[in-house]
């Protein structure tokens, strides 16, 4: 039996600083989104956690094996207590290209500098509304698409809505290499969504 899977070249990253409008008639992969990320790597996908705990309680039961019980036996009274679903994270790797990437999501739009070389800078921990605030309603959308066309292929593709994006160490790879930034983002559980098609 063939068993399909996914390469790094199948992967597409795209995001929106503002607000993603979602539905049922629409994939998650064909949403609106105004960037399309091409120099990133070593992509980890948390998805929401829901821990348990036992809560051990006084006495014992007999369990007698049937519907939902495996065995027959006394066992201590407890019961599981579910907690809150975890946010849903990604971090990765971005390839320092000089160009912006997930600037606009992690510090805002910036300000332009009419230098010699026009640029947009900057900055961390502004507040400012135009510039500096970094954006919270924005979306980051992962796919993977092992085909050309939806109905020959597999597809699997998941949404960090409303993200909290930053940015880790810049480094360099070596002496000879290139620099590398890591680049980390979460949301609250109703935030992410992932999807498989049929």
């Amino acid at each position: 039996m063939a068993v399909t899977n996914f390469k790094a070249s199948h992967a597409t990253i795209k995001f929106s600083t503002s607000a993603v409008t979602f539905d049922t008639s629409t994939n998650l992969d064909d949403e609106t989104y105004a960037t399309t990320v091409v120099a990133a790597k070593n992509i980890t996908i948390t998805r929401p956690k829901r821990e348990v705990e036992q809560v051990a309680l006084l006495g014992t039961s007999t369990i007698t094996i049937g519907a939902g019980n495996p065995r027959t036996g006394i066992f201590q009274n407890a019961f599981m207590d579910e907690k809150n679903a975890s946010n849903a994270k990604f971090s990765g790797t971005l390839v320092l290209t000089g160009d912006e990437v997930f600037e606009a999501l992690a510090t805002g739009s910036g300000t332009a500098i009419a230098g010699t070389n026009a640029s947009t800078r900057y900055s961390y921990g502004d507040s400012t509304a135009t510039t500096g605030a970094r954006p919270t309603v924005g979306a980051i959308m992962i796919t993977l698409h092992n085909n050309a066309t939806d109905s020959s292929g597999e597809v699997f593709s998941c949404v960090f809505s409303n993200v909290y994006v930053n940015f880790g160490d810049l480094k360099v790879t070596g002496s000879d290499g290139h620099f590398e930034i890591d680049v980390e983002g979460e949301c609250l559980p109703e935030g992410y969504a992932d999807e498989c098609q049929d």
